[in-house]
């Protein structure tokens, strides 16, 4: 129930007019589509070869000495491509 409602709300959130530097992509496996929100980087993605699809909601800081990126996702279908949950990762400059 959570995953659907994640999932909605960031997909309406990319097309609503709140946001800036809409992309696409488009491959014969999966579609990609993400825009920015602020300091937030919001992206859906669709797999057509597999029953998977997602969306996210990232921000990256640039802190003294690295970078740090925190990133929440959710999955549907049934082949998960990609893992949901929260990631938080800290790249060394």
């Amino acid at each position: 129930m959570l995953t659907n409602q994640m999932f909605t709300l960031i997909t309406r959130l990319i097309f609503s007019r709140w946001t800036s530097d809409y992309a696409e992509h488009a491959s014969p496996y999966e579609d990609s589509i993400w825009a920015r929100l602020g300091p937030l980087r919001l992206s859906v993605n669709s797999c057509f070869v597999l029953d998977h699809a997602d969306a996210s909601v990232s921000m990256h800081l640039p802190l003294p000495g690295g970078k740090l990126s925190v990133s929440y996702t959710v999955c549907r279908g049934g082949e998960l491509v990609r893992r949901p949950g929260w990631v938080v990762d800290w790249r060394q400059a």
